[in-house]
């Protein structure tokens, strides 16, 4: 199966304390959150966990205003069907502001004739070189070294930090002005959105937008040259290569094994520059629009992957997750 299926209507098997506590336990154990998403309650469960109180005090019509979260969320996981609970979260949409979208998106676009120096943790890695430095033994010394080393590469750091950000907030826009895309009202971890595939599936990802991975070309030693790269992805079993690679590379610090929907960029005269096309919104949208409004359960890709950049996620994994791949 590619996907969860779930039974959406009004009439289904009426649920207790016990299904409630079962999908909290999975979401609360560990970060492989395959087993909860393969319940039959999960996806329920998850749609719920996102729920601030008040979301979860219309849903239930409660007027008892002192009861815990905890309560109110077995309360709305027994008594609402996933329909209401989908309908609810539905009519809570609240998209950007056009203005905002159309000024946002002009200063982005200022930023693509320029470029990042600062790339990652290499701010932090370069701040930790002065800390560590057995010369900066004095104040003075190490004032010094923050004027001279720090403060260009801080503001650099910082409007590429703010640059990813605000790109990513107008992508999540245009996501969420998707028809059967379902969001989480409140963010919980390793969810962003869910999309409704077929009226009877839902499949809840992760959001990650990221360029064409460097270090997959190198790997699989891709010529960093436009015609190489185009031949490499006109075949579409390298995309799933490509998916592969992005979980079994994953920082230790951040692992996560959840659904995600992957939209990769790739500049296909220059890789390096790839990043800028983060905010070529009408480029993203149009893509991103496409693959939503016809997306199939056919779509969802099964990875299995080993894991081993940390002795103590080590492991064999499968997952599942959905992509789009932009390249100009």
């Amino acid at each position: 199966m590619n996907a969860i299926k779930i039974d959406i209507s009004s009439n289904s098997i009426p649920l207790t304390n016990s299904d409630f506590e079962i999908c909290e336990k999975l979401y609360n154990k560990n970060t492989d959150l395959n087993t909860l998403y393969n319940n039959p309650n999960g996806i329920k469960y998850l749609m719920i966990r996102s729920f601030a109180k008040d979301n979860l005090i219309d849903s239930c019509k409660s007027s008892d205003k002192k009861a815990t979260i905890d309560n109110l969320r077995i309360k709305v996981f027994i008594d609402c069907s996933i329909k209401d609970i989908i309908n609810y979260t539905l009519s809570k949409k609240n998209p950007l502001p056009e203005k905002y979208i159309e000024d946002l998106s002009l200063e982005l676009s200022k930023m693509c004739v320029e470029s990042s120096s600062v790339h990652q943790d290499d701010f932090n890695s370069n701040m930790n070189k002065i800390i560590r430095s057995l010369e900066v033994s004095t104040y003075s010394k190490l004032q010094e070294e923050i004027e001279k080393k720090l403060l260009k590469q801080l503001k650099n750091y910082m409007t590429w930090q703010w640059y990813n950000q605000k790109c990513s907030d107008l992508i999540e826009d245009v996501i969420l002005r998707q028809k059967n895309i379902i969001q989480t009202p409140r963010k919980i971890k390793n969810i962003d959105f869910f999309v409704n595939i077929g009226n009877d599936y839902i499949f809840p990802f992760d959001l990650k937008l990221t360029i064409f991975p460097a270090g997959f070309m190198k790997d699989n030693k891709i010529p960093n040259e436009r015609s190489a790269i185009e031949t490499y992805i006109s075949d579409k079993t390298n995309h799933h290569k490509i998916l592969k690679w992005l979980y079994t590379e994953q920082n230790p610090r951040l692992f996560s094994n959840n659904y995600r929907y992957f939209i990769i960029l790739l500049n296909l005269s220059n890789t390096d520059n790839s990043y800028k096309l983060k905010c070529n919104i009408p480029l993203i949208k149009e893509n991103i629009t496409i693959f939503l409004t016809n997306i199939k359960k056919t779509d969802v890709i099964n990875i299995e992957y080993d894991y081993k950049k940390d002795k103590a996620k080590s492991d064999k994994y499968i997952t599942k997750c959905i992509y789009t791949l932009i390249s100009c």
